[in-house]
């Protein structure tokens, strides 16, 4: 039988605020959401860096390459 939960960061915020002391729970999805932020982060940089690199090696092999192809 599997549970499927659904929360949002403001609903775990607004709970945090109610209690004074976090559930095991709520700690576990606290760290759950900051490492969905920490790999949303690492994939936006290596996405970046990809196209950074694939603009380079356009640059740089364009010139060698167009009268190539004629």
């Amino acid at each position: 039988m599997e549970v499927s939960i659904r929360v949002t960061s403001t609903e775990i915020t607004s709970s945090i605020m109610k209690r004074p002391r976090q559930t095991e729970d709520e700690s576990v999805l606290h760290e759950i959401n900051k490492a969905s932020d920490a790999i949303r982060k690492k994939y936006k940089l290596l996405q970046e860096q990809k196209h950074a690199q694939e603009k380079a090696l356009n640059d740089i092999w364009k010139p060698v390459v167009t009268p190539l192809k004629k």
